[in-house]
Order: structure tokens, then C-alpha cells, then sequence
């Protein structure tokens, strides 16, 4: 079993960089080295619905991705958008407004913990408090053997962890350069901590979590859906199951490797999720599959000057 023992030189480097770890489970009790520990004042309790929806608008990608091809001038249809054949029915509603729009249900998870150290000096002095983590158990061990950690901040989400997009079939970070020509490449999306903006410094430690859950939406939406969450909210994004439940230990360390401890856990159940691109069926069908050439010949939408019958018609065929 993985020692609870950690050094302050290499806990620096976990709470400025570290966004999880793994490690074997075990419950410590709170550990007095040299002064006082660390003191878990409050953990915010999490509500029974954690259903959040996310909304992003990919109208200026889809742009910029035709340009690429020299389609310029691009008119995008508003309506229902388009789904690979066998997907689940989104229930959400058609686009009334041109565009490409990414859209859907997914499970946000806030952990928060208000922690106090009796040997931090006043601010604007450092505090005391070098590491406060929330850990939890992989859902799927019984008996739980596998556990992983958290870092929770308190800097005003401030501090920006850039993250791969996690979609694989188009680029969503483009530009145009001096000449009109665009290109698009592969995103680093900022992930931050959730901590209650222009609050840095005032004790309290965050950390927000985006769950999708990868059976009730179809496997280029969970991407899309991931991508939207990090664009939108900043949250971390984690691929889950429904019925999966997570309960978080909460643990505070402060600089001389004295450990504190919240007595009891905060629990999160994972419902579905839902997911839906919306407005121009070509442009959403050519965002979604890996085969647009026999995907979405036919598909309507994406009207310019060199295609006037659309995209997906005047380049894949009807």
C-alpha cells in the first residue's frame, strides 16, 4: 500500500501542476509532525442532480475549416443539424438561427472545502497550507484498491491548465493569416478550478468536474461534448458511466507534512448524459464523422458561391 508519507518538495510540484494521480486507497487519521495541522473547516455538500447543460457555438470553426478548402462565403442553414444513423434521441430542440451549434446534458461535480491553518500568518504573509485534495476510489474496484486524487485551489481560477481538445475530427483552434489564408489545428482548452472568480486567498478550495457519460450519447458527441464543457466552464472533463457513483475524501496538508482530514464524504451518482449538433446538417455531419465522403454526400446545408446547392452535395455528390 502506497505510503501516506509526502515530502513538501514534491507536493510543491503536485498542487502547481498536477490536475489527478492514481494511488492504492487507505484512510489516514491526521498527523501532527511539527505545530498544528491543517483544519477542514466545511465541505460543500453535492446536490442529488447534477445535470448541467452546456452550449457552444462552432459556427466560426466550420467557417474557417471550409476556408481551409478555399469554400469561402459559406451560408449555414438553421435547423435540426444531423446525427450519425442509430444515435439516441437527443430530445433537444432544432437551431431556429443559422449556424453550427454544439449542445448538451452533462453531470457537473463541485468540490469545495473551506480549510484554516493556526500557523499561517496574517496576509499578505504565505500561507501555511501547501495542499488540500479530494480522493476517491475507482467506481469500478469492489473492494476499492485504486484511488485517485484531486488538487483542489484556491486561486480564483486563475491558473489555466491547458488540455488537449479531445475531438479528433476537425481542428477548433483556426486562424487566418495577413493573406486570407486559414488554417486549423488542434486546441489546448484551459482548464481551471472552478474558485469563485477574484476570491484567491480567502481559504476556500475548489475544484469543478464535468462527467459524460459515454453510453447515453454516441462516441464523436462524448468528444464534442467534453470539448463544449472544457470551452464553456473551464471544468475538468471526466468519461463516466450512469450509475456510476464517486464518493470524495477530503484531506489537507500544510507545509511542515502535518495532514488534516473532513470526517466524512461528499458522493456523486453520474446520470446520462445527451448530446446534439444543431443548425447546418452539412457542416454538423462533416464535425462528426470520420468518413464524410459516404457520411454526408447528399446532406443539405453549407451553401456558397462555388457550391450553391451545398457542400455536401456539390463536393461528396448527391
Amino acid at each position: 500500500m502506497t505510503s501516506r508519507t509526502i515530502h513538501a518538495a514534491v507536493l510543491s510540484l503536485v498542487a502547481l501542476a498536477a490536475l489527478s494521480c492514481s494511488k492504492t486507497q487507505d484512510t489516514p487519521p491526521g498527523r501532527r509532525v511539527f505545530g498544528d495541522p491543517p483544519k477542514i473547516l466545511s465541505v460543500d455538500p453535492l446536490p442529488p442532480d447534477l445535470t448541467k447543460h452546456a452550449h457552444c457555438e462552432f459556427t466560426e470553426i466550420m467557417r474557417s475549416y471550409y476556408c481551409k478548402f478555399n469554400i469561402r462565403n459559406v451560408q449555414f442553414l438553421a435547423g435540426g443539424g444531423w446525427a450519425p444513423p442509430g444515435s439516441p434521441d437527443d430530445g433537444i430542440p432544432d437551431s431556429t438561427v443559422p449556424g453550427v451549434f454544439i449542445e448538451g446534458d452533462y453531470d457537473e461535480v463541485v468540490l469545495r472545502a473551506k480549510v484554516t491553518d493556526p500557523n499561517s500568518p496574517p496576509p499578505p504573509g504565505q500561507s501555511n497550507i501547501l495542499l488540500v485534495s479530494a480522493s476517491y476510489p475507482d467506481p469500478l474496484d469492489n473492494p476499492p484498491i485504486r484511488e485517485s486524487t484531486l488538487v483542489l485551489f484556491d486561486d480564483g481560477s486563475n491558473t489555466q491548465f491547458p488540455v488537449p481538445q479531445k475531438v479528433t475530427t476537425i481542428g477548433e483552434d483556426c486562424v487566418v493569416d495577413t493573406s486570407g489564408r486559414c488554417s486549423c489545428f488542434q486546441a489546448r482548452l484551459n482548464v481551471v478550478s472552478g474558485d469563485e472568480l477574484n476570491k484567491a486567498g480567502d481559504g476556500v478550495y475548489t475544484r469543478r468536474l464535468g462527467f459524460v457519460d459515454k453510453h447515453s450519447v454516441n462516441d464523436a458527441g462524448t468528444k464534442f461534448l467534453q470539448d463544449c464543457v472544457m470551452l464553456s466552464t473551464g471544468a475538468t472533463p471526466f468519461l463516466a458511466e450512469a450509475g456510476w457513483a464517486y464518493e470524495f475524501k477530503y484531506e489537507a496538508v500544510d507545509r511542515q507534512g502535518n495532514l488534516g482530514t473532513w470526517p466524512t464524504k461528499t458522493q456523486a451518482v453520474i446520470g446520462p448524459s445527451s448530446f446534439a449538433c444543431k443548425g447546418d446538417p452539412c457542416a454538423c455531419c462533416i464535425m462528426q464523422s470520420s468518413e464524410p465522403g459516404s457520411d454526408c454526400h447528399g446532406v443539405e446545408g453549407s451553401i456558397s458561391p462555388s457550391f450553391p446547392d451545398g457542400v455536401c452535395i456539390g463536393f461528396f455528390g448527391p
